[in-house]
């Protein structure tokens, strides 16, 4: 049997053909298509064979050389490549081409690293891994339209927002939007469903929902190379950790970082982030303790906001601000994503009092307020207390 070229034509409109594709369907003597990319190339000064099975391909890569395959999208993200290994057909090369998540998130204007990828395309696949994911991209077909996604998303208790692209890249492309559960009018059968997760939190100070994977990552204090720096303690680290919602794929920006246990507990659990401290007695210990627990931590040394990179999180702490509360939070009008979630810990009411001020001022919404104090015993079986914690919690507009 023949070998094969397969590329990738895009989302289907011939202007998001990379070029080198574009030459390649100009040179070829044999091309395969399936009838949605025969009518997007129709003005091409060539020839298309159209297929309407995957079987016919088998057929025609039997009987002739040189093949050229057009795949929509990319070949290699749930398309036709698979099929033709299981085949044991042999593929020369494959040309890349846009997929339709890479185009409808351009479309949306938002980042998607960290999102989790599905296909519901031809196949049977739960939404429970949904639950789980703060932004999750999913290829639909005829039986799985947007509407019913939207449907049973709301029936397994999933809130936030769902986005529906039909028709994308084509002059009737229609993207919609919408809460999960409201009614969607499906305009077409093929469409790319995006889903952001609204993160629910339980009220009246109950610990927030966490994943069991996570938990069993956490790190005991005495664990943590210390110094003469103040440090979340486990509780309180615990607590700020779950309201955070840290995930893999989250930008987490911890602002007055300490020793670094914030940090470091979201790089274990996969969050790309970036501490900023002005003690250099700190900066070193974060160093010393990013080494010793093998994660990726940007360490930035210096005053935050004046200091701070100018791009994008989606998840913010802040342990100290040095009295830049206002300047920090005129930072996160632009640089904390909208429904960003930003967290802080005070021990003074003053401090407490600016935060929700500002929290208020720049119309931060789910507002949580929570007091810890906590005890600990001495060998003498007696309490010995600690400094009470307020740990606030807001989401931005």
């Amino acid at each position: 049997m023949h070998g094969v070229t397969i590329a990738g034509i895009g989302p289907g409109n011939p202007d998001y053909l990379t070029i080198e594709v574009k030459k390649t369907i100009e040179e070829a003597e044999y091309i395969l298509a399936f009838g949605r990319a025969c009518e997007s190339l129709k003005n091409f000064d060539t020839e298309f064979i159209k297929v309407n099975r995957v079987d016919e391909i088998i057929h025609h890569i039997s009987n002739h050389e040189n093949i050229l395959l057009l795949a929509s999208g990319d070949p290699c993200f749930y398309g036709i490549t698979d099929f033709l290994k299981t085949k044991n057909i042999s593929i020369e090369r494959i040309l890349p081409g846009i997929s339709s998540f890479q185009y409808m998130m351009t479309k949306l204007k938002k980042s998607w690293q960290g999102a989790q990828l599905l296909s519901l395309h031809g196949r049977e696949e739960g939404l429970e891994r949904i639950k789980n994911n703060r932004l999750s991209i999913v290829l639909t077909d005829v039986k799985n339209p947007p509407s019913q996604i939207s449907k049973r998303l709301k029936a397994i208790g999933v809130k936030g927002r769902i986005y529906a692209g039909y028709n994308l890249s084509y002059d009737d492309e229609v993207i919609i939007e919408a809460e999960i559960g409201e009614h969607i009018e499906d305009v077409s059968a093929l469409a790319v469903v995006v889903v952001e997760i609204e993160r629910d939190f339980i009220q009246c100070g109950v610990l927030p929902p966490l994943n069991v994977s996570s938990v069993l990552k956490w790190i005991k204090d005495e664990e943590f190379i210390r110094g003469n720096i103040p440090m979340t303690k486990f509780n309180i680290r615990m607590l700020n950790m779950a309201y955070l919602s840290v995930e893999k794929g989250d930008r987490l920006l911890d602002i007055g970082a300490g020793t670094g246990s914030i940090s470091i507990e979201a790089a274990l659990q996969g969050a790309k982030v970036w501490a900023i401290e002005r003690e250099k007695e700190a900066v070193d210990l974060i160093n010393k303790n990013k080494a010793k627990f093998g994660v990726d931590i940007t360490i930035i040394e210096g005053q935050a906001p004046e200091d701070l990179p100018d791009m994008k999180f989606n998840k913010c702490f802040i342990g100290g601000s040095n009295g830049y509360l206002k300047e920090i939070f005129q930072y996160l009008q632009i640089n904390l994503e909208r429904k960003g979630i930003l967290c802080a810990n005070f021990i003074t009411l003053d401090n407490l009092n600016k935060f929700l001020k500002l929290l208020k001022l720049y119309n931060y919404e789910d507002i949580e307020v929570q007091l810890i104090q906590s005890s600990a015993i001495d060998k003498l079986g007696l309490l010995k207390g600690n400094n009470p914690i307020f740990i606030v919690k807001a989401v931005k507009e």
